[in-house]
């Protein structure tokens, strides 16, 4: 599912062997040839958990693994391992790859633009500001302005003036099986958020954006951390009990804020 060139790549960069260059070539070229939209009205598009890759080879689920249809989302969508694979090999169809996706979700994407959940834009932001820092195009450093303006404009409001306390929505089934439901957030999209905040805030330190980011930072604390455990609970959702997982995502908004 995820950017998998992009962690062959920074091991192949981290230890010199040759293996990972190949895993990544691979799994590059699969990303760009086979698991991106290069035709039609979704052009540049990315599938998600699709059985046949594409979608629509199934009616109905197999096995457990896979949507039958598919479809596209921000939320399952990257562009960072194309920017690696093109900067390591120099393969054009990576860095034509990587401004294809960006510009499916940067233009009129980002007409009254929203998000249900911190996952969704965490990782657009993550996609426009890799494609801005391997292109220095103001184009996408203005999508990533969008995106964060309405992030912030949707962070619960903190206690003091100019500072917030996370981001809370009604949580679905799988976040919260109580009715009516818990107002939270998953510990993993928080921290998605937090490294896409953080991205933005490297090239724009705007002072919102770090109080928006220690605001998730509390919200993670206050609102998942286990002491018996020594971890986050999955959710905000007080009877998600015994289940902590992602700790090493939500880690990133916690050292963030620290810094």
């Amino acid at each position: 599912e995820y950017d998998h060139h992009h962690a062959f790549l920074m091991q192949f960069i981290r230890t010199g062997e040759r293996r990972w260059y190949f895993l990544g070539e691979k799994a590059a070229h699969h990303a760009i040839d086979v698991d991106t939209c290069h035709y039609g009205p979704r052009l540049g598009g990315e599938w998600i958990h699709s059985m046949g890759h594409t979608g629509g080879y199934f009616t109905q689920q197999y096995e457990g693994n896979g949507i039958p249809g598919g479809g596209f989302t921000p939320s399952h969508t990257w562009t960072e391992g194309f920017c690696d694979w093109y900067f390591v090999s120099g393969d054009y169809t990576a860095s034509a790859n990587a401004a294809l996706v960006a510009d499916h979700y940067d233009g009129a994407y980002l007409n009254n633009y929203d998000f249900s959940n911190s996952r969704d834009n965490g990782w657009h932001l993550l996609l426009t500001m890799a494609a801005y820092r391997a292109t220095n195009d103001p184009y996408y450093l203005n999508a990533a302005r969008i995106i964060v303006e309405r992030t912030i404009e949707r962070a619960t409001p903190g206690d003091k003036p100019g500072t917030f306390a996370g981001w809370h929505r009604q949580m679905v089934p799988g976040h919260c099986l109580d009715f009516p439901r818990h107002r939270g957030e998953a510990n993993f999209m928080l921290g998605v958020l937090a490294n896409g905040l953080e991205q933005y805030y490297r090239d724009v330190p705007d002072p919102r954006v770090a109080q928006a980011i220690i605001g998730g930072a509390k919200q993670a604390v206050a609102e998942m951390w286990v002491p018996e455990c020594d971890g986050f609970r999955y959710t905000s959702c007080p009877n998600m009990k015994g289940y902590t997982a992602n700790n090493d995502m939500t880690a990133e908004v916690l050292f963030f804020s620290y810094r």
